[in-house]
């Protein structure tokens, strides 16, 4: 997961949680890069992973929006699909909320410090 990612790079970890576990492989989707097959200045790769979490949030509101509609239309859709769209929207916006106020609180005080 792209999240997962992202929270181990702003962790400065090498190895996302479900690398971890032993659910991603070394150049799989998602999966973090090694430090030899990045850019020259890491900040390319991180810009990258950012972009594909913040990705990776909106398409989950989409299918969220779409199954909601879809349920509001009449469709045949089970309720459980829907809330479990909804719900997994949900924590993903909560959980980029709470890493951008991790990304400006660590901000705040590398700016406080005394060089």
């Amino acid at each position: 997961m792209a999240i997962d990612g992202l929270t181990a790079a702003l962790r400065g970890g090498q190895m996302s949680q479900g690398e971890a576990r032993g659910i991603g492989a070394p150049g799989a989707p998602g999966a973090p890069r090694s430090p030899s097959s990045g850019t020259a200045t890491g900040g390319s790769d991180f810009a990258k992973a950012l972009e594909d979490a913040i990705g990776e949030v909106d398409d989950k509101q989409r299918v969220a929006d779409s199954k909601s509609m879809a349920l509001i239309r009449g469709e045949d859709i089970p309720i459980h699909d829907v809330m479990v769209a909804v719900t997994d929207a949900e924590l993903a916006v909560q959980m980029t909320t709470a890493v951008a106020a991790k990304a400006i609180a660590a901000y705040q005080e590398i700016w406080r410090m005394e060089v």
